[in-house]
């Protein structure tokens, strides 16, 4: 079929760019259909990748901007102790593999497919979520984002640059395009296949886990118990962490006679349920943090009240752990009066318990 303006059949290629930008663009046909195939354009498709791949890869620089105040962050531990660190390094290095391979065959979609799924499931919505709060972790993003750009650097030229320029944040000029940059090798020392079989398997054990969560409407920030595993072999301690931080669990216990393989313990006592309000409480105040636009290392102060008994107990006994998670210099209990604060608010924490909170600098 000829494309024709008077048919109405054709892609208006400049139209795109304009409104997506070239990188996009590109992105979107290579890693969408295969060379030589028929596919439609379909812009809805497009705004998917802009917000996907290019909105999560975005958001990790930002990450390394916004915490990276020193030259410290520059590197990282060529031989990290943390399993996680490890694993992120495993499945990076084979990721160099598998793109060099796909593009040595002609096969750039498949390529950038390995691309997309490494950036947005495994580097971004695992191992950076996992690893926000250890600023030793941040040499190692900044090596990643490194090792992306020059990945990237054939399929999304100009994302490419930008990336590698602002890796260089500290370094006003002298450093080299990403484009004069050798093809990135992949250091078979680095792949652990046996690690990565084991996170294969902490992963799906925190899918189902979830689903139990969201089967019986359980918050995730509600703490349970334990959650028991079908399984003859325990994981490693650095990987239990995991699964407990992931499905905010006390303790992972293992039942090599039960037929199920995850199990989570769904019943409450005082203590967890209290812990429950405390850590909901702590996720309000950080949106409210960023309603303000505070400063991440802003220290505030922070007022709150409640008629509810059992609520306020909770949020008294844990005072001084939601002042240090969310950085309040003080947190008074006391009703509202005349203060004047930045944001406040007044909700239910819980079903038929309301709590007002202020907060400001």
């Amino acid at each position: 079929v000829i494309m024709s303006k008077s048919k109405g059949n054709y892609v208006p290629v400049l139209e795109l760019i304009e409104k997506y930008g070239v990188d996009v663009l590109r992105w979107y046909f290579l890693s969408s259909m295969t060379i030589g195939e028929s596919k439609s354009v379909i812009p809805r498709e497009i705004e998917d990748k802009q917000k996907g791949f290019f909105g999560t890869l975005g958001n990790c620089v930002r990450f390394y901007e916004l915490y990276a105040v020193d030259k410290a962050t520059w590197t990282h531990d060529t031989k990290p102790s943390e399993l996680t660190d490890k694993w992120v390094l495993s499945k990076l290095h084979g990721l160099v593999n598998e793109v060099t391979e796909n593009l040595d065959n002609y096969d750039p979609t498949t390529a950038a497919r390995a691309i997309e799924k490494f950036v947005v499931e495994d580097f971004s919505n695992w191992w950076l979520r996992r690893s926000r709060k250890r600023k030793e972790a941040l040499g190692l993003l900044r090596f990643v984002l490194l090792h992306l750009a020059k990945t990237l650097a054939p399929f999304t030229p100009f994302m490419a640059e930008d990336i590698k320029t602002r890796m260089h944040k500290f370094q006003k000029a002298g450093h080299e395009s990403v484009h004069l940059n050798d093809w990135p090798k992949a250091d078979k020392k680095f792949i652990d296949k046996e690690l990565e079989k084991q996170m294969d398997e902490i992963r799906n054990i925190v899918t189902l886990g979830l689903a139990q969560r969201k089967e019986k409407q359980i918050k995730v920030r509600q703490p349970l118990r334990a959650v028991h595993l079908g399984l003859s072999n325990e994981f490693p301690e650095d990987l239990e962490v995991l699964i407990q931080g992931e499905l905010n669990v006390k303790e992972v216990v293992y039942d090599k006679s039960q037929k199920e393989l995850v199990i989570l313990d769904s019943e409450f006592d005082e203590a967890l349920i209290h812990e429950g309000y405390a850590r909901e409480l702590m996720r309000q105040i950080q949106d409210m943090r960023k309603e303000a636009k505070y400063k991440v290392d802003d220290e505030i102060f922070g007022q709150w009240h409640s008629e509810n008994p059992d609520l306020s107990a909770a949020i008294n006994k844990w005072s001084d752990e939601i002042k240090k998670d969310v950085l309040l210099k003080n947190f008074e209990n006391h009703p509202h009066g005349d203060e004047a604060y930045d944001v406040e608010k007044e909700f239910e924490l819980a079903i038929g318990k309301k709590i007002w909170l202020g907060i400001k600098k």
